[in-house]
């Protein structure tokens, strides 16, 4: 994907790519706190959130959406805003911009746009992430990871490629952890 598919998903409205599918450049989200599964407030789906954003920042930037199905519509912030204090939009935005800040730092989420609209009645979060000029590692489950966007997925990068990516991608040999 070229960089410009992710500049052109910032550029739409908000309910254009909700009403569309996943793609390199477009990912939802159902919560960024909330196991729908699980019913609970659960750390994992915070590091996915985390996750989602260093794979977009490792490949060529996009839009993440949280508060829409997997199945393209959108469903709300209220498990989350239950969560954040206070609980309401500017309350999540805040929370949701030092979660970010505490994983990558203050550089990068300078380079973030965080805002919320709403769709069809349902406010909607949507993250646009730039491509960035160094690698982001993120911890999931536990491990320090690099993970990349691949068509409409999040993959990590095998340990046996991680060497070549960062520096195909990225023009450096990989920091030591």
């Amino acid at each position: 994907m070229a960089h410009g598919e992710a500049i052109a998903a910032w550029d739409t409205p908000t309910a254009e790519p909700v009403r569309g599918n996943e793609t390199r450049a477009v990912e939802f989200k159902q919560t960024a706190r909330w196991n729908v599964r699980e019913q609970k407030k659960d750390k994992l789906m915070e590091d996915i959130i985390a996750k989602t954003v260093a794979g977009f920042a490792n490949s060529s930037g996009g839009v993440l959406l949280i508060g829409v199905h997997d199945d393209s519509y959108p469903v709300g912030l209220e498990p989350d805003l239950k969560l954040v204090k206070p609980p309401n939009t500017d309350g999540y935005v805040n929370w949701l911009d030092t979660m970010l800040e505490n994983r990558f730092g203050f550089k990068f989420i300078q380079t973030v746009k965080i805002l919320i609209d709403n769709v069809d009645g349902h406010d909607v979060c949507r993250i646009n992430i730039p491509k960035t000029s160094e690698p982001f590692w993120t911890t999931y489950k536990g491990d320090d990871k690099l993970f990349v966007r691949r068509n409409n997925s999040t993959r990590e990068v095998p340990a046996n490629n991680v060497d070549r990516y960062v520096e195909d991608h990225f023009g450096e040999a990989p920091k030591d952890l």
